[in-house]
């Protein structure tokens, strides 16, 4: 007889067996990012588990996780691809990678917890440069799926970057 040891929560609910699962379908998209056949469908049902499953991230190496599968996509999608196709998951992942990188750093934290979070921090940043590129040079894309939104460029960025 096989007994449950993680309370009955299942194996998808085990931070680090989920966390490894979010990267290996991460570097398999990279990984086959040029020569896919439908490249954009893969993207996007990424994009949306990704952006379904930050809501419930409550341990970092989820959070890292799916910070680590957004600068995935970001990396593999051109820029105007990313604005023709996936305007609201742009502007959703730029808000929320704002959210996860705050410019300041508390004093008494715990020095493995610092490194945890300023990787963390590093791969927002990443992700918010490059929704800055696809927001400053497609905007008028970006405003004719998502008008609802207000100005695009007015989003949390959490960066100032000229």
């Amino acid at each position: 007889m096989v007994t449950d040891c993680s309370g009955g929560r299942g194996v998808l609910f085990e931070p680090i067996l989920l966390s490894s699962f979010i990267r290996a379908v991460g570097i398999i998209i990279q990984a086959s990012a040029p020569s896919a056949l439908d490249l954009r469908e893969m993207t996007k049902e990424y994009w949306d588990v990704l952006l379904s499953m930050r809501n419930v991230a409550n341990d970092p190496a989820i959070t890292e996780s799916i910070l680590f599968g957004m600068l995935v996509i970001l990396e593999i999608t051109e820029p105007r691809q990313a604005a023709e196709n996936f305007p609201k998951q742009v502007v959703e992942t730029q808000a929320w990678a704002a959210g996860m990188c705050p410019c300041e750093v508390e004093a008494n934290v715990d020095l493995f917890q610092a490194l945890e979070e300023g990787k963390t921090k590093m791969l927002a940043g990443g992700i918010l440069l490059k929704c800055k590129e696809i927001v400053t040079k497609h905007e008028r894309l970006l405003l004719g799926d998502i008008i609802s939104f207000g100005s695009i460029s007015s989003a949390p960025m959490g960066l100032n970057i000229r």
